[in-house]
C-alpha cells in the first residue's frame, strides 16, 4: 500500500475514506487502519480492536509500532473491564491519557505494564450507539498530542468504524440481496433527479428537485440546503423541504465559525452522520437547542474542483443507522447539486452562458468517473477514453474495474446512447448502480437487473439505452478465466501468439425491452494471451465512407509483437484517430492481459 500524505489532513483523510471503501472484507480494514492511520495522526503505536459477536469480549487484532513495525499476537480482553477501551466504548467518548503516571493514576491495574509511549488515546468504534471496536493511538512525546490531533483522530475513528461495520455487515446472509434491491431503488431515484435536472436553469428549482427525491429514496422527514459566499465563511439558507410542514419565510444566512458541524465538515470534507439526539449532543453539543428537533442527520459538503460551494442536510424524526448504500445514494445526490450550484456560478458570469450546459455535464460526469484501473494479481490493465468533443469531458462511453465481494475482479466498459448532460447523468449512474450489483453477482444477473431497472424508469419520449460488455475474472493455477457477459455491445477481442480472434456471444441492447438476452460465455486466459473490449466508435469510424471495421481491428492486433495493455490502447485509438475523416464518436477500449 502507499503511505499517505501527512502535509495535509484534509487530503489524507480522503485518501484513508477510498482507501477503507476498497476494503471488501474485515482483515482488509484493519490492514488499512493500522498502516496509515501513523502517518496520518503522526502516532507511534496503533491497535485496533474488534467487538465479538457476544458483546462483551474485545479481540485485539492489530497492533503496530513505529518506527519498526512489530506486530503482536492476538489477545482478548473483556470490553466491560477497568481498561482505557472498556471506558472508551460505555462512555462513547476518548479516552485521552497525557503521561504514564496518570495512566497508572487512572487504571491502577496497569502499573506493571512497560509502556513506552508517554501519550495515549483510545477512542470508541461506534456505528450510531453499536459498539463495533477500539481504536488505540500512542505518541513517544506526549507534545505530538495536541487538541487538534484528538480532534482528528476522532475524525478517522468515525470513518473507520464506519468501515469495519460495513466489512463485518457485508458477511451476513441476506446482505447481498439487501444490498442489489438497494441499489435498483437508488438508480431509479438518481434516473428521476438527472432527467428533471436536465431541463432545470433556476436554482432554487433544482434544489427542491434533489432535496425531494432525497427525502422520498431514504424516507427522511425534512431537507436543507445552504449555499457558502466566495470566502466560504458565510451560509445562506436558499430551499428547505419538509421543516414543519412550513415553507421558508426568507433567506436565513449565519457563519460557518458559530457551528462546529459545520466546521468540522468544511475542515474535513467527510459526510457527518448523526444517528441519533444522543449522538449529536456528544460530537456537537452546540447544536442541541436549535430546530427543528430531527433525531437523525447526515450531512454533506457540496464541492466542485477545489471549491466549496454549500452545505446539504437531510433529516429524519426517528434514530437511524446509515449503511454504506445509503451514503453512497446521498452523496451522489450531492453531487447532483453540486452541479447544479456550480452552473449558476457559472451562468453570472457572461462568458459561461454560452457553455453552459457543456459544463454541468462535465462536472457531473467528473465526480462520478472511476478512479486509477485497480490492481490485480494476475492481471495488468489499461483503458483509455476519448470523448467526440475535443476538449471536454462529456462522453457516453465509460469504463470501470473493481474487486467483487469473492476476491474476483469484475472489468466492464459501456455505450450510452446519446450526448451532453442526459449522456453523462445517465453514465454515472449505470457505473454506480452495476458496483453495487457486480460485487454480489455474477455479470449476466447484474446486467438483467441493471435493465429492468432502466426499463421501469424510462420516459415514454425518452429511452434510457445503453450497450455493455461485463467480465469477471478469477485466477487458474495457470492463467485466467474470464466469465464474459454481452449486452448489445462490440464482440470483445482475445490475442493469443499473435492471432486475434473475437469472442463472446451478442446480447440485447439494455432499456429497450423487459425481457432481455444476456449472451455469456468462459474464456480461459494463459500468461501473455490479451483481451480488448471496446465501443463501436472505434470500428464504425469512417474514412471517405468505408467504416474501420472489425476486421482491420484484428489485423491491427495481429500485427502487434508483444502487445502491452498501454501500448495497445494508446495504438489502437492512434491508429482510428489517423483513419477517419469523418466527424469523431466517443471511443473507450480496455485491455486485460494475463500475467
Amino acid at each position: 500500500m502507499v503511505a499517505l500524505p501527512i502535509d495535509n489532513d484534509t487530503d489524507a483523510l480522503h485518501a484513508l475514506s477510498v482507501e477503507l471503501a476498497g476494503a471488501v472484507d474485515a482483515a482488509e480494514v484493519v490492514e488499512v487502519i493500522t498502516a496509515h492511520c501513523a502517518p496520518l495522526l503522526r502516532a507511534s503505536m496503533v491497535t485496533v480492536s474488534t467487538v465479538e459477536d457476544d458483546g462483551t469480549t474485545l479481540r485485539l487484532v492489530s497492533s503496530v509500532n513505529t518506527p519498526t513495525p512489530v506486530v503482536l499476537a492476538f489477545d482478548t480482553h473483556e470490553s466491560g473491564a477497568t481498561l482505557p477501551a472498556g471506558d472508551a466504548l460505555r462512555s462513547g467518548q476518548p479516552v485521552v491519557i497525557r503521561s504514564v503516571d496518570e495512566l497508572h493514576e487512572r487504571y491502577p491495574g496497569l502499573t506493571e505494564v512497560d509502556l513506552e509511549h508517554n501519550a495515549l488515546c483510545v477512542l470508541p468504534l461506534l456505528r450510531g450507539e453499536e459498539p463495533v471496536g477500539v481504536l488505540g493511538l500512542g505518541w513517544c512525546d506526549a507534545a505530538e498530542m495536541t487538541a487538534e490531533v484528538v480532534e482528528l483522530s476522532q475524525a478517522v475513528a468515525e470513518v473507520c468504524a464506519s468501515a469495519l461495520y460495513r466489512a463485518v455487515a457485508a458477511a451476513h446472509p441476506g446482505h447481498d440481496r439487501t444490498r442489489s434491491e438497494a441499489a435498483l431503488a437508488s438508480l431509479r431515484s438518481l434516473q428521476a433527479v438527472a432527467a428533471e435536472l436536465a431541463h432545470t436553469v433556476d436554482l432554487s428549482q433544482a434544489a427542491a428537485v434533489v432535496l425531494e427525491h432525497a427525502v422520498i429514496a431514504l424516507g427522511a422527514e425534512a431537507g436543507a440546503l445552504n449555499v457558502l459566499d466566495d470566502d466560504g465563511t458565510e451560509c445562506t439558507q436558499i430551499a428547505t423541504v419538509g421543516l414543519d410542514g412550513t415553507e421558508m419565510a426568507g433567506l436565513t444566512s449565519w457563519q460557518v465559525r458559530d457551528s462546529s458541524l459545520a466546521r468540522e465538515l468544511v475542515r474535513t470534507g467527510l459526510p457527518i452522520l448523526i444517528t441519533d439526539s444522543e449522538c449529536l449532543r456528544r460530537r456537537f453539543p452546540d447544536l442541541v437547542t436549535q430546530e427543528p428537533r430531527q433525531e437523525a442527520w447526515a450531512t454533506l459538503l457540496l464541492t466542485s474542483g477545489c471549491r466549496n460551494l454549500g452545505i446539504v442536510s437531510i433529516g429524519w424524526r426517528e434514530p437511524r443507522e446509515f449503511s454504506s448504500e445509503d451514503v453512497s445514494l446521498l452523496q451522489t445526490l450531492a453531487d447532483h447539486l453540486a452541479a447544479a450550484l456550480d452552473r449558476n456560478r457559472l451562468m453570472s458570469s457572461n462568458d459561461a452562458l454560452l457553455t453552459e450546459s457543456t459544463r454541468i455535464a462535465e462536472t457531473l460526469q467528473r465526480s462520478l468517473m472511476p478512479g486509477p484501473l485497480p490492481e490485480w494479481p494476475g492481471v495488468t490493465m489499461a483503458a483509455g477514453l476519448q470523448p467526440a468533443e475535443l476538449g471536454t469531458e462529456v462522453c457516453g462511453d465509460f469504463y470501470d474495474a473493481f474487486p467483487a465481494v469473492d476476491g474476483s475482479l469484475v472489468v466492464v466498459i459501456g455505450d450510452v446512447a446519446g450526448r451532453g448532460v442526459n449522456a453523462a447523468g445517465l453514465t454515472g449512474m449505470v457505473r454506480h448502480t452495476l458496483r453495487a450489483l457486480a460485487r454480489d453477482m455474477p455479470p449476466a444477473e447484474a446486467l438483467y437487473r441493471l435493465n429492468r431497472a432502466l426499463v421501469e424508469g424510462a420516459w415514454v419520449d425518452e429511452p434510457r439505452l445503453l450497450t455493455a460488455a461485463m467480465l469477471r475474472l478469477t485466477r487458474l493455477d495457470h492463467g485466467i478465466r474470464a466469465e464474459i457477459s454481452l449486452a448489445g455491445h462490440c464482440l470483445p477481442v482475445v490475442v493469443r501468439d499473435r492471432v486475434a480472434e473475437h469472442v463472446g456471444v451478442p446480447g440485447m441492447l439494455l432499456g429497450a425491452f423487459a425481457d432481455v438476452r444476456i449472451g455469456t460465455v468462459t474464456v480461459d486466459l494463459s500468461p501473455g494471451d490479451l483481451l480488448l473490449l471496446h465501443t463501436d466508435g472505434v470500428t464504425e469510424a469512417r474514412r471517405h465512407g468505408v467504416e474501420f471495421g472489425e476486421s482491420r481491428l484484428l489485423k491491427l492486433l495481429s500485427a502487434m509483437t508483444d502487445p502491452r495493455p498501454d501500448d495497445t490502447v494508446e495504438h489502437v485509438l492512434g491508429s482510428v484517430d489517423w483513419y477517419r475523416t469523418t466527424a469523431p464518436d466517443d471511443m473507450a477500449v480496455l485491455v486485460v492481459r494475463a500475467t
